[in-house]
């Protein structure tokens, strides 16, 4: 069953979870929001698959209006009382929170990382790009509240687990890969798709991968061993960086499709 509240859009999986998806990957943060606030999560580690490195410094003006949501969610936390689900005040700021999305980010879709971290919804965040460009990103982060960030970021999924003995998830002697691994054992985390990961640009046009390439992941143990114990799944259809909404429709079933098939949905 597909469920729709204040524009959150998500599957019921068999084991509690919930399949997030929106059209802009900003939107994301939507979800990340409820989820720890209405659920009572704790803070997240993310994981972010994505073509691109959505990863930016946040303008002043957008760092001021997530400052003034801040404090005024925290008021409403203070002055909290048993409410009815229509008044419940962290659905009144699923609400203010899209309008700061919609009105004070830059509109390509890069600001959900830095934002979720300045809102206390993360701590960290593993980024999956096989973007290159992998020296521009810093190693961390230190928000409005002084609190510091690391930023993780490798080149492919599979890079979690293979090569057997060097990847993420099997390497004893890797700082930063044993610092992950406590975050994946540790803490509740997020594992957060953008469509276009799974496209290639040839003459200037997007193209979905082929289905070979679609189920090494897909058709992995690996893969749904990290999905199922992820607290949150979220997916950004994001069709204007896919080629089209065919493309991205396309790969939205196939992914669907194939975590239901593996963890069940209701």
């Amino acid at each position: 069953m597909t469920n729709r509240c204040l524009n959150l859009n998500y599957r019921n999986l068999r084991n509690g979870q919930r399949l997030y998806y929106s059209f802009n990957h900003d939107e994301a943060l939507l979800s990340w929001y409820y989820e720890k606030n209405k659920l009572n999560k704790g803070n997240f580690f993310l994981i972010t698959i994505d073509a691109h490195i959505d990863w930016t410094d946040l303008a002043k003006e957008e760092l001021v209006e997530l400052k003034k949501f801040k404090e005024r969610q925290k008021n409403l936390d203070n002055n909290n009382e048993d409410l009815s689900e229509s008044d419940d005040p962290h659905l009144q700021n699923l609400s203010e929170l899209r309008k700061i999305i919609e009105n004070s980010f830059r509109g390509d879709n890069v600001s959900f990382i830095v934002a979720s971290m300045e809102l206390g919804l993360i701590d960290d965040v593993l980024i999956i790009s096989p973007n290159i460009n992998d020296l521009e990103i810093p190693e961390t982060y230190e928000d409005m509240q002084g609190i510091q960030h690391k930023i993780y970021h490798i080149h492919s999924i599979r890079s979690l687990w293979y090569p057997y003995g060097r990847a993420v998830l099997n390497d004893d002697f890797n700082k930063r890969c044993l610092e992950i691994r406590n975050h994946l054992y540790s803490n509740p985390y997020i594992v957060d798709f953008d469509l276009d990961y799974f496209t290639y640009s040839r003459d200037n046009k997007e193209f979905v991968i082929n289905e070979k390439h679609f189920k090494i992941i897909f058709n992995d143990s690996n893969f749904y061993n990290l999905l199922s114990k992820a607290s949150v799944i979220t997916i950004a259809l994001e069709p204007g960086c896919c080629g089209g909404v065919q493309n991205s429709a396309i790969i939205f079933h196939k992914i669907t499709s194939s975590i239901s098939n593996r963890l069940g949905s209701l």
